[in-house]
């Protein structure tokens, strides 16, 4: 039972009360239903809930009016009490600040900027008002100077319209983005001097330390600090100093109990847009994610996250893909 991780204190004096109390709250259901103690008596639960709020959750507690005054035996009452306290709580003033500052960020899709818009509205309160105002919200926040422009000319404009137009925009640049693009090979080149007068180098030598992955010396990542006269002809001079084969294994797992990431009291979710994934790599990426989810090192999301995180992934010399 012990293994189960309680819920942090309640910090009443800051943030947006009526969320925080709405995420503690069900924080507190799953704890009571892991340790089984979601049956027991109500007196026993509200003791839970008062010891797990913290000191200054029993302060409020204490200054609530219960009628009757039984009522503060029950614990579903002593759960509305902390609800309605909340509530009253929430600075409306400031989560409305959050959602008129919300402004499209570089490379974020218009669904993932309505999203970010829509869940910052749901605690400003606007009511009948949301949909224009997260209508508004788009024109305005928009990256694109010319899609604005013809969002504010546009006639009728509804919030549906508005996320329709900007899609298209957005599908349209992607495509014409797609069809220009070309493949550019990166190089490294010497200069060479005209000079045929062969001499002594001037330079000093240079160590590097370097793990090596295989066999193949084909990279040459540490040549840019080595400065050599090179005279029409290519000079290599490698010497290898000492090897060592060496093989790591970063999978670890966590122990049974539970793991809990703090966030900031004002920390903002960003949700990024997917990257594009070559087709050829397409088939390489779903066999490494579906090894990955196998050994228990990613898991499926099929539904809407506060947070979503750009996938970046590297081809290794051996084919394999590495993820960053």
């Amino acid at each position: 039972m012990d293994a189960f991780r309680p819920p942090t204190p309640l910090k009443f004096s800051i943030g947006n009360m009526k969320e925080k109390w709405r995420k503690w709250r069900q924080e507190l259901e799953n704890y009571l239903l892991a340790t089984e103690k979601d049956e027991r008596v109500d007196k026993i639960k509200i003791a839970i809930l008062l010891n797990l709020l913290g000191s200054e959750g029993l302060e409020i507690f204490n200054t609530f009016k219960f009628e009757p005054p039984l009522s503060q035996k029950n614990y579903s009452e002593v759960l509305k009490k902390f609800e309605e306290c909340c509530s009253l709580r929430q600075n409306v003033v400031y989560e409305r600040y959050k959602f008129f500052s919300c402004v499209q960020q570089e490379g974020q899709a218009i669904e993932c900027y309505v999203t970010q818009l829509k869940t910052l509205a749901s605690t400003c309160e606007f009511e009948e008002q949301e949909n224009v105002l997260i209508r508004d919200r788009i024109v305005l926040g928009i990256r694109d100077s010319r899609l604005k422009e013809r969002l504010l000319h546009e006639s009728g404009l509804g919030l549906e319209k508005a996320i329709e137009i900007v899609r298209t925009a957005e599908t349209s640049r992607e495509q014409l983005r797609s069809m220009k693009e070309e493949t550019v090979a990166t190089v490294s080149s010497v200069k060479r001097n005209r000079r045929q007068n062969q001499r002594n180098s001037r330079h000093k030598s240079t160590s590097a330390k370097s793990v090596v992955e295989s066999t193949s010396l084909a990279s040459v990542q540490h040549m840019e600090r080595c400065a050599l006269n090179v005279i029409r002809k290519t000079i290599l001079l490698l010497n290898v100093s000492r090897t060592q084969r060496t093989h790591m294994k970063w999978t670890a797992e966590f122990p049974d109990e539970p793991y809990h990431i703090t966030l900031k009291d004002d920390a903002i979710p960003v949700i990024h847009p997917p990257r594009r994934v070559p087709q050829a790599l397409q088939p390489k990426l779903k066999e490494t994610l579906d090894k990955l989810e196998k050994e228990k090192i990613v898991s499926k999301v099929n539904k809407p996250t506060d947070w979503v995180q750009s996938l970046v992934m590297v081809e290794k010399p051996n084919g394999n893909l590495r993820y960053v």
